[in-house]
């Protein structure tokens, strides 16, 4: 079996089929978060715009859901742990599904879902350019075939509120190296998928050659819409302003400012990033259509999601990397800033953010991934009256360290000199093994010997100080270091397995990740290197992996392998293996084989874990 850690969920969608039709009442955002449809545009109710885009999300005209509180049905998209959940407003967990329970999760992707139904995407044998779509009942477990061949751009389709209705969103350049996007509009009829409005792509060329379009939440899936109108900029210009489908300015022009982002909007309100001239800072503002004002909902807050004339926002307390937020709601017709609740970032799952990781709003709920008292990751609600705080829903990720000891933190906070911000920080979270009481010296030579390198992993590094960038950096930027123990397996009484995951952020695009393990002997206390418990040669190991990764290449692709065959791979696979880059994890069950960013492909790619039975790769463990 092997799993693929991905850094986005890749979203297709069809062109033409000889399929059905289908209905999917809801649609996922940038964010891979659903946005629940208005019920009246289930019964039919058209737009009064002859250009219907009120699939666009945050678009709800300002008006309340009449669903609100109720049970209004949303599906969240657990891109991290290949969840689905089916959930109301009233902040229940109606159903759940594991990607893998239903589709090969390699290869595909979720479009969407909606009742009983999920909408997902396998890609062609050997070919990436084009997928198969499927839906699957939730209920019954059945599945069927939709659509074949159909065209596979990476996030460049998404569904239409009537789920007989998709967009396309092409991008391109011309001449002079601007880029140029088209928008295409695909509906089902009799069956079949056609264009019926290629004029969406005439003016979408138009109006990216004469303006600057505004993408809400910085995603191209999501043009900033309202009544049919699309929000665009002027060209080397800080006026926006309003066009119709013909590219015609509607309204007069806005001043929000010099640089920033949207981050939603609906008839009465523009929420919007000010970065300053500088981009020194993060100002969240809002504009108010009715007279023309703009006031600042916070300077400290990082923005999460806008809906229904309410600003949710998360405040990071310390900036250290284990850290406390807060997550607030702001009412931008009363001003009033309320907190919803305060978490902790845990050690226990890395990249887990409690409280703010995948958060949605769904009537009068807020979902989010938390940590349990048993340090399990979990998913969670929180009414937005403060009512059923930390609701539990469903358990998604668990790990062995609570059953084998505590974690351990040791951390460093570096200041800049000129502005006193947070320049870097390091930290190590390390476990402390409780050990058996009756070797108790191994124990202690076990815990001595993760103290000493945790000691020694947190140390200043002023070369990867950004004071020299004091002035464009700070404060919004932390440089950091950490290693954080994220599990742990005793295997059949002999060997004490721990799972490290290193992360660093020294500026730049992104950080890095890195997967790595630490194996004991239990009787002794002794490190054990893990290559020296193998039955077999390294060669020989290499050529299982390599031949595992070969049989599962898909072809090239942008966010797939460097290689351009599967001989080329499984190269790649085998020399990772014998020149000791690849990580090696061994659990209670089996072996995990970890290549790390740009090992086999792209860093949009991930890392790429295989996992293999004892029987497959036999190292002396049992």
């Amino acid at each position: 079996m092997k799993k693929k850690i991905v850094v986005a969920l890749i979203s297709t969608c069809l062109v033409a089929t000889m399929g059905g039709c289908f209905n999917i009442g809801q649609v996922l955002d940038g964010d891979g978060m659903v946005n629940e449809q208005n019920e009246d545009e289930a019964e039919g109710v058209q737009s009064s715009s002859d250009w219907d885009l009120s699939l666009m999300p945050n678009n709800n005209n300002g008006e309340e859901s009449d669903n609100q509180g109720q049970s209004v049905e949303a599906v969240l998209n657990d891109t991290n742990n290949r969840y689905l959940l089916s959930v109301n407003g009233n902040g229940d967990l109606i159903n759940s599904v594991y990607y893998g329970d239903i589709f090969d999760q390699n290869n595909g992707g979720v479009i969407g879902a909606k009742g009983d139904y999920v909408f997902y995407t396998q890609y062609l044998p050997n070919d990436y350019q084009y997928a198969e779509i499927y839906r699957h009942n939730f209920v019954t477990g059945d599945g069927e075939l939709v659509a074949s061949s159909a065209p596979s751009d990476y996030y460049n389709y998404f569904l239409g509120d009537d789920g007989n209705s998709l967009y396309h969103m092409g991008i391109d350049y011309n001449d002079e190296g601007n880029t140029v996007y088209s928008l295409d509009k695909y509906e089902c009829k009799d069956g079949n998928w056609t264009m019926t409005d290629p004029g969406f792509s005439g003016f979408f060329i138009k109006a990216s050659t004469d303006y600057d379009l505004i993408w809400l939440n910085g995603t191209y899936m999501t043009p900033c819409t309202m009544d049919g109108k699309i929000l665009v900029r002027e060209k080397d210009g800080n006026k926006y302003f309003f066009v119709d489908k013909d590219g015609n300015k509607v309204g007069d022009s806005i001043y929000l400012c010099e640089s920033g982002s949207i981050v939603g909007m609906d008839d009465k309100y523009i929420v919007y990033n000010d970065y300053g001239d500088d981009y020194s800072r993060n100002d969240v503002m809002f504009y108010n259509v009715a007279d023309g004002t703009s006031k600042t909902i916070t300077t400290d807050g990082t923005q999460m999601k806008y809906v229904n004339g309410k600003f949710f926002y998360y405040v990071d307390k310390d900036k250290k990397v284990f850290n406390s937020y807060e997550v607030h709601m702001y009412d931008l017709a009363s001003g009033q800033d309320k907190v919803l609740y305060s978490k902790t970032k845990s050690p226990y799952f890395l990249y887990s953010t409690p409280g703010i990781d995948f958060f949605d709003v769904v009537g009068n709920s807020v979902f989010y991934q938390d940590i349990n008292d048993e340090g399990k990751l979990v998913w969670k609600s929180t009414d937005l009256n403060g009512q059923n705080p930390d609701k539990e829903l469903l358990t998604v990720a668990e790990n062995n360290i609570r059953n084998l000891g505590e974690l351990e933190v040791l951390d460093i906070v570096e200041y800049c000199p000129e502005c006193g911000a947070v320049d870097y920080t390091i930290t190590d979270s390390y476990l402390v093994y409780d050990g058996d009481e009756s070797n108790p010296e191994a124990t202690a030579k076990i815990n001595s010997t993760l103290k000493k390198e945790a000691e020694g992993f947190v140390q200043p590094d002023p070369q990867y100080s950004l004071q020299s960038e004091c002035e464009y950096m700070h404060p919004n930027y932390v440089c950091s270091g950490q290693a954080s123990t994220t599990d742990a397996w005793i295997i059949n009484n002999k060997y004490l397995s721990i799972e490290i995951n290193n992360y660093f952020y020294y500026g730049g695009a992104h950080g890095g990740s890195y997967l790595g393990s630490k194996v004991f002997d239990l009787s002794t206390g002794e490190e054990v290197d893990v290559l020296s418990l193998y039955s077999g040669t390294k060669e020989e190991m290499a050529k299982v992996v390599a031949e595992t990764v070969k049989a599962d290449y898909n072809g090239p692709s942008q966010y797939g392998y460097f290689a351009e065959d599967a001989d080329g791979v499984y190269q790649e696979a085998y020399d990772g293996i014998m020149n000791d880059t690849e990580s090696i994890i061994l659990t209670d069950n089996g072996v995990q084989v970890i290549f790390g960013e740009y090992s086999l492909g792209p860093y949009a790619s991930g890392q790429f874990i295989y996992e293999f039975g004892y029987d497959q790769l036999p190292f002396n463990v049992q």
